[in-house]
């Protein structure tokens, strides 16, 4: 009894002993150029599992059993610091901003990686450098090598064609796959995101990077990360802008005289009379100028109020915003009005959930033929002699007046979107993450148009109306198991696998008239028209269940591994292959990280990068692979009526495939002088095969074509990225970004060894 008390009493002191011999250091964390706090900073004690994070105003406290000690200070977008600390006295620690492009996180496929382990090409675009003078995001790609993005037309809110090296496809889509946060989505929405709301944009460009998304990668994957709140105090901020565009060159054509003139002249050579008089010539003088009728200054505008913050628990960001821009060309405009929020919990030391909202309502109006400016007489008024708009010439036949139709026609577009993802994350164990996503989709859509009888296209129907509505709605889930975990101080592994599955349904209507009484009531009262055009009403719908892997291992951080896989199953093709893997791999060598490169003191970075991989395309369109039928109007045995029956007009083809690119990559990273110049090459060979092309039949078929997998194209290209950052101080910042690219596309085969296509309005066929 005396030694089991003696023993309980023993260790009770040493308890106490080793207790009082903790010792308590306190500090506190800033930025060393603003010497604003860092807040969120991880303090860990070198040679101990003991560690804390730094408060709302940088300030932290830490238990070390002895002094000195060694305190490794880490926080995003700051170099770590290894601090070492002789006395318990308050000590301050400052963090240098991480200007190394290279050793930065990146958003990838279903997670994020050290871009120093990344082995894929991938560009990033940081939300600061966006432009936030355009409608949508996608007109700013372009300060990406190797991406192309070029606006359709001129008008506000007019969608952006980008291609990622290349286009891969002849009938399908050749546009990336665009995730915002977390949620694929298609091109026809990127005018709903403000740009302001954008933290980050990823463009994975090779079969490395993009294999994650299987069936959708071969175009390309563009990563949208919106703002979410900081740790911190809660802030408010106003963004305003307002502006004027102008066109700042027009084309230079002849004035009325001069075309008078050569009216004559060409009048002759065909000998035939001249139409003009010298008389009649000179008096014409300078005539109307029909771009300057056209294009005007056009202001455009930006008005956000963003509020954000949170604590170590919950973290939030709201914003709203009004967007508007006037066309240069009349009688156009684009206007947004857009909400969003983002939330984040911690629900406890295991569970943590979030939410993300975007919806907005945008209008888009006008619009009208600019190539009518070019070609129409300057002899020609605008208005007549009573200030009614012309569209009979005195000289020629009656001809269609541009800025009428710019003034009086109306093309007007309003679109509803409402894009949301809610997800869970749980701590299984250290270094294992589950995560549940869904997420949805919803876009209503309304189209207007009136052409009225006083315009020359709306003259001989008595005016003409159409409307139109489409509502769709996507729905997503995904989930995701994922590892992260360094062993030892050698290795690293990043191991990510999933199931997702996705739906699509879209209904559409439609309805016209003509003839109308009155232009009053424009399209809003249809049944006023005497005739009515064909109404119609569509419903289409395509489902994906897909299973997806990757694992990264690094070794020293000097070499990379990384392998992906993934399997699509897709309701778009035949019974035969409705599935599709898409596997890849790549090896990355950090070469910098080499003792005789380290000796050379001016490189600070320098990646040796090589990918191979199959990423496939399933934007084809819906029930190709299926037989179809369709309606037929004919006349009854008499001839008095007209009825509607059904006829096969598509043959089924349960062997229609994926279109599948196989692409490979070779590159280098080079940063230099602590990365105040950095280089980025990229070279790639891109195969796509099986295309899917309209291929004839023979007429004892009784069809006259079917969609099929035939030929191949390819492409192969370069890429250069040269970033300088020539001054930094304080007070003034001057950098420089360089970019060049080259692509080379090149159709290898096609459908019966074909050697061209001819384009007709039921499709491409190969001959």
């Amino acid at each position: 009894m005396r030694k089991t008390g003696f023993f309980i009493l023993f260790t009770f002191i040493s308890i106490l002993s080793a207790s009082a011999q903790q010792i308590e250091i306190k500090g506190k964390v800033l930025e060393e150029s603003s010497k604003n706090s860092v807040i969120g900073a991880v303090i860990k004690v070198k040679g101990q599992k003991t560690g804390t994070t730094s408060d709302v105003n940088g300030n932290f406290g830490v238990k070390v059993k002895s002094l000195p000690a060694t305190l490794i200070v880490s926080s995003v977008g700051f170099k770590n610091q290894e601090i070492e600390v002789y006395e318990s006295e308050p000590t301050t620690i400052y963090l240098t901003e991480d200007q190394n492009r290279l050793s930065s996180v990146v958003v990838v496929g279903y997670g994020t990686q050290k871009r120093s382990e990344i082995t894929g090409s991938i560009s990033s675009i940081s939300g600061e450098s966006l432009n936030r003078q355009v409608s949508s995001f996608d007109k700013a790609l372009q300060q990406v090598s190797g991406v192309q993005s070029v606006q359709s037309n001129g008008r506000p809110g007019s969608s952006v064609t980008v291609r990622i090296r290349g286009s891969n496809s002849i009938t399908g889509a050749s546009e990336p796959l665009y995730v915002i946060d977390g949620f694929p989505s298609n091109s026809d929405n990127l005018a709903s995101i403000s740009t302001s709301d954008i933290e980050s944009i990823d463009i994975l460009k090779d079969a490395s990077a993009t294999a994650i998304y299987g069936a959708r990668g071969a175009n390309g994957v563009v990563i949208i990360t919106t703002k979410k709140g900081k740790i911190g105090k809660n802030t408010v901020v106003f963004d305003s802008y307002y502006g004027v565009q102008r066109a700042t060159r027009l084309i230079p054509l002849l004035n009325a005289s001069q075309w008078a003139q050569l009216k004559n002249e060409a009048l002759i050579n065909a000998n035939k009379a001249p139409l003009f008089t010298n008389d009649q010539i000179a008096a014409l003088g300078e005539g109307t100028d029909w771009q300057k009728e056209a294009y005007g200054d056009a202001p455009i505008q930006n008005h956000q109020l963003t509020v954000s913050g949170g604590d170590v628990k919950t973290r939030y960001s709201i914003s709203t915003s009004y967007f508007d821009q006037q066309g240069i060309l009349v009688g156009t405009d684009f206007n947004r009005y857009a909400v969003r929020a983002n939330l984040e919990s911690n629900v406890n030391s295991r569970l943590n959930i979030g939410l993300n909202v975007n919806a907005s309502a945008a209008k888009t109006s006008g619009g009208g033929s600019v190539t009518s400016l070019l070609y129409l007489p300057p002899t020609v008024p605008v208005r007549d002699a009573n200030g009614v708009y012309t569209f009979v010439s005195p000289y020629e036949s009656a001809i269609s007046n541009p800025i009428a139709t710019l003034d009086l026609q109306t093309n007007e577009s309003t679109k509803y979107k409402a894009l949301g993802t809610l997800f869970g994350e749980y701590k299984i164990a250290e270094g294992l993450k589950a995560k549940v996503l869904f997420g949805t989709d919803i876009v209503v859509k309304k189209d207007n148009e009136y052409t009225p009888v006083t315009l020359y296209e709306g003259s001989t129907s008595g005016g003409v109306a159409a409307v139109g509505a489409t509502f769709s709605n996507t729905w997503l889930n995904e989930n995701t198991l994922t590892y992260n975990k360094t062993i030892g101080k050698n290795h690293s592994i990043n191991a990510v696998v999933g199931f997702t599955q996705q739906e699509f349904k879209q209904e559409g209507v439609s309805a016209g008239a003509s003839s109308f009484i009155t232009d009053l009531t424009t399209y809003n009262d249809l049944k006023s028209g005497a005739t009515t055009a064909p109404s119609t009403s569509s419903f289409t719908s395509w489902g994906l269940v897909s299973y997806l892997a990757r694992i990264n291992y690094s070794y020293q951080e000097k070499y990379s591994f990384t392998a992906t896989a993934r399997a699509d199953g897709s309701s778009r093709f035949g019974a035969n292959h409705k599935w599709g893997y898409f596997p890849s791999g790549a090896f990355s060598w950090q070469a910098s990280k080499e003792e005789f490169v380290s000796r050379v003191k001016s490189i600070s970075n320098l990646k040796f990068r090589v990918s191979a991989g199959a990423t496939g395309n399933q934007e084809i369109g819906q029930y190709l692979s299926l037989p179809r039928l369709s309606t037929y109007q004919y006349y009854s045995g008499s001839g008095s009526s007209i009825l509607t029956g059904y006829s096969s007009s598509q043959v089924a083809n349960p062997d229609l495939a994926w279109e599948t690119t196989y692409q490979y990559d070779a590159g280098f990273d080079l940063g230099l002088f602590n990365d105040r110049i950095t280089l980025v090459f990229d070279a790639y060979y891109k195969k796509t095969n099986d295309l899917l092309l309209n291929i004839s039949l023979p007429n004892t078929s009784g069809y006259t074509e079917a969609v099929a997998n035939y030929g191949s194209v390819q492409n192969k290209g370069l890429e250069v990225t040269l970033n300088t950052e020539n001054i930094k101080t304080k007070k003034f910042t001057w950098s420089s970004d360089l970019i060049f690219s080259i692509n080379r596309n090149k159709v290898l085969s096609l459908a019966n060894g074909a050697d061209y296509l001819t384009f007709t309005s039921g499709g491409c066929y190969s001959t």
